[in-house]
């Protein structure tokens, strides 16, 4: 099938029109929360993937970057934790 005219116009001339796809809300939650240390990016990052690739829409950038920090996030948690475990049970 070929591309839609309107859509193509619009990209020419990048004014914002009805044709533009919205971004993901998802993806901006997941972007704020892994930039506020936040484990939420995680199951937000997954869900806005999964919204974008069903649905069209901007911001697979964002969720995937949420999705890395969070991760992040995660492991250095559980170092911090495994450090802090060690030094309470062997510290005696």
């Amino acid at each position: 099938m070929g591309q839609n005219p309107l859509r193509a116009s619009c990209r020419r001339c990048r004014r914002a029109c009805p044709c533009r796809t919205r971004t993901n809300a998802l993806a901006v939650l997941s972007l704020v929360f892994a930039f506020l240390g936040g484990l939420l990016a995680i199951p937000f990052g997954h869900i806005a993937l999964f919204q974008i690739k069903r649905s069209g829409e901007r911001g697979r950038g964002m969720a995937i970057t949420g999705l890395i920090l969070g991760y992040l996030w995660l492991i250095t948690l559980g170092i911090l934790y495994g450090v802090w475990w060690t030094h309470v049970n062997y510290s005696k």
